[in-house]
């Protein structure tokens, strides 16, 4: 990400208005994962959790096969979450 995009990028998640950036209401709704991950002495991966802005841990994984279906999930609950409140 370019210097001045990512300087938008943390404004707007501050809240705080970038003006002429035209994405910063879409940043604002992007969805934050934390990516935790068990290395071992070597630095391979022994195992990893998804863990949102609250630290909920949001989902687990045994090994790199597994993460990005982990992220799948979590974006899909976040999904169904979100268009349950948006029906209601």
């Amino acid at each position: 990400m370019h210097r001045e995009a990512a300087s938008a990028l943390t404004r707007c998640l501050a809240g705080v208005p970038a003006s002429g950036t035209p994405c910063c209401r879409r940043w604002r709704e992007q969805l934050i994962v934390v990516v935790r991950l068990l290395l071992d002495a070597d630095w391979r991966l022994q195992h990893g959790e998804l863990v949102d802005v609250d630290e909920t841990s949001r989902g687990r994984f045994a090994g790199w096969d597994d993460l990005t279906p982990a992220i799948r999930r979590f974006i899909a609950e976040e999904r169904d979450s979100s268009a349950a409140r948006a029906a209601n």
